[in-house]
């Protein structure tokens, strides 16, 4: 019998040799079904058969293999990536790592512990200083360290120490500003009922009135209406250019401190003699109604025109007055709180009979 050529083919794999060369003799074959028929016996496989089938069964399996390994493991990977598909998790599998950083359940702690964090997130210990960066374009607002509101300045100033607001040094005012995140109130509802008064409460001190009208440019009326501190510091009003920030102030009716560190009065009308409180509290009126008169009249409307006494805060060169006497020399009549008093109530009763007034237009005919 020829050599098999499959063994040859693969001589290192340890398989059973395939034959497909079968010894059948069909005389005797025949002669055993014959017998059979006449004895009424069932036609059976013999053993000798049955062996002969089992053996074609397994090499019809090899050849299977075989066709697999002529299609160089296609049908295989498919087997295999079923098997993956249908593999069940190891039991002795290990857990994954736990995340590292856990969530912060905020809401799970007390009130007060919650009120607590909202300060630290929102509220400038020092007050929030705002001055304008101005990018050829238009002025922006930018929320700037005490120290440097109004530049480079090394001269004394004054601001909040623990709330109160008074004389500072200028060694003593922080370098680097109170980094605050206003963006917690956008978590959710809960926590911006709970922060949002916290954040707009505190004093915000503005170098100018550009800076206050380019703050209060993009907020909303409600937003404005929450401010309750606000101060324009020192040679921060401008001549002829107040307007457009008090339009936009109007809507701030509960307001407990607007506090004019600048002098507001031009300063430089001097008289010989000294000024009556009563003269000085109604040019003062008169000035201040020409440039707020838009904030004053929602303000007395909400709120009356005595609370303008409490809430207004004036420095104190406000109610100096500076003279020529007859010999030609300077003089200065000092503050005093009975001066300050009269002056503040000629200025309110002042106010009150300019918006009292009937306006009869008049114009010249051409």
């Amino acid at each position: 019998m020829a050599t098999n050529p499959t063994a040859s083919r693969y001589p290192k794999r340890r398989r059973t040799v395939v034959n497909y060369h079968v010894e059948i003799d069909i005389d005797s074959n025949e002669d055993e079904a014959e017998v059979s028929e006449e004895l009424g016996e069932d036609v059976t496989t013999p053993p000798s058969n049955a062996a002969t089938s089992a053996k074609d069964e397994s090499d019809h399996e090899d050849d299977e293999s075989e066709a697999e390994d002529a299609t160089y493991g296609s049908r295989r990977s498919k087997k295999r990536a079923l098997k993956k598909r249908l593999k069940t998790p190891k039991a002795n599998k290990t857990p994954k790592r736990a995340p590292k950083f856990k969530p912060f359940r905020l809401m799970n702690l007390p009130a007060e512990l919650r009120m607590k964090i909202y300060e630290e997130a929102l509220v400038d210990p020092h007050g929030v200083y705002i001055r304008t960066y101005d990018d050829k374009y238009e002025k922006i607002a930018v929320h700037v360290s005490p120290r440097f509101i109004d530049g480079t300045s090394y001269l004394d100033r004054k601001g909040y120490v623990k709330g109160v607001w008074k004389d500072i040094k200028m060694t003593d005012l922080p370098t680097k500003k109170f980094k605050i995140s206003p963006n917690l109130l956008a978590t959710c509802k809960r926590v911006h009922n709970e922060a949002v008064s916290l954040l707009w409460k505190q004093p915000f001190i503005f170098a100018d009135v550009h800076g206050l009208l380019s703050f209060l440019l993009p907020m909303s009326p409600t937003t404005i209406a929450r401010l309750e501190d606000i101060t324009i510091l020192k040679h921060g009003w401008v001549m002829g250019r107040n307007t457009p920030a008090f339009v936009l102030l109007r809507d701030a009716v509960n307001l407990q401190n607007l506090r004019f560190d600048c002098v507001i009065r031009n300063a430089r009308e001097y008289r010989y003699g000294t000024m009556n409180p009563t003269v000085l509290g109604e040019k003062l009126a008169d000035r201040l109604f020409k440039d707020c008169h838009p904030f004053i009249k929602a303000f007395v409307k909400h709120r009356g025109a005595d609370a303008l006494i409490k809430v207004l805060k004036f420095d104190k060169e406000e109610f100096k007055h500076r003279y020529w006497n007859l010999a030609h020399t300077q003089n200065t009549d000092d503050w005093t709180e009975e001066k300050e008093q009269k002056a503040l109530e000629a200025m309110v009763s002042q106010i009150t009979t300019i918006m009292n007034r009937k306006t009869t237009p008049k114009f010249m005919r051409g």
